[in-house]
């Protein structure tokens, strides 16, 4: 998921994902999380997340904490986040 932050929301945004960050990482169904940060504009950031099956994912998206941590930061976002599903096409992660 792609969010931009209000340059001024950055640090409540980090202490947010923080505060939330095992909570989600550890959810049923979740097998990794990653918070990634653009290196060209530094008010956006990147969640990269698997997950076992779609229907675990959905589960997420019902879950209280996802609902927590999505009132929590909307109002942060200086534009609306982008949000996508892939499936691996290709991983050298697993070849190394």
């Amino acid at each position: 998921m792609k969010l931009q932050f209000r340059q001024t929301e950055i640090a409540t945004f980090i202490r947010i994902f923080d505060e939330n960050k095992l909570n989600v990482s550890n959810f049923n169904g979740c097998l990794g999380m990653r918070l990634l940060k653009d290196i060209q504009n530094p008010c956006v950031f990147y969640t990269y997340s698997q997950w076992e099956s779609e229907d675990a994912l959905n589960n997420y998206r019902k879950s209280t904490i996802f609902n927590m941590v999505w009132i929590s930061i909307k109002p942060l976002f200086e534009l609306p986040a982008e949000a996508c599903s892939t499936v691996v096409y290709f991983d050298s992660f697993i070849l190394n």
